[in-house]
């Protein structure tokens, strides 16, 4: 009942303008395609000629996207990502500034070891 409401609206305000719905439907089909991980349906949606009516914001997103197609082709293949590496720098960035008044390097390097419970904490070099 929800999103049959919620698709009533959706459709409703498209409705109203064509370059709201062209923008719309170009979207929804590049968030399908990456949903979905479908390169061939993601380089055939960027590979055609642009609609007159897709904003200028939008274009830049879509040579971006051309210009990255590669990374993002492997990104479908491969379950890697650096999400964890991300958080390991983010809690380092945030402990470097929660622990701002530490002297001495060696400290400082201790307690990033104690907060990732690793085994190193223990020795000094």
């Amino acid at each position: 009942m929800g999103k049959r409401l919620d698709r009533t609206v959706v459709d409703t305000l498209l409705s109203y303008d064509e370059r709201l719905q062209v923008n719309y439907t170009l979207y929804q089909s590049l968030l399908n395609a990456m949903k979905e991980k479908d390169i061939n349906a993601l380089q055939t949606l960027l590979k055609q000629p642009l609609h007159e009516e897709i904003s200028l914001d939008f274009r830049r997103s879509i040579r971006t996207l051309k210009h990255h197609l590669s990374s993002i082709e492997n990104s479908f293949m491969y379950p890697f990502n650096n999400g964890r590496i991300e958080g390991i720098h983010n809690k380092i960035k945030v402990l470097n500034r929660v622990a701002y008044g530490y002297r001495n390097f060696t400290n400082y390097r201790q307690r990033i070891f104690i907060h990732f419970k690793l085994k190193r904490a223990s020795c000094v070099s």
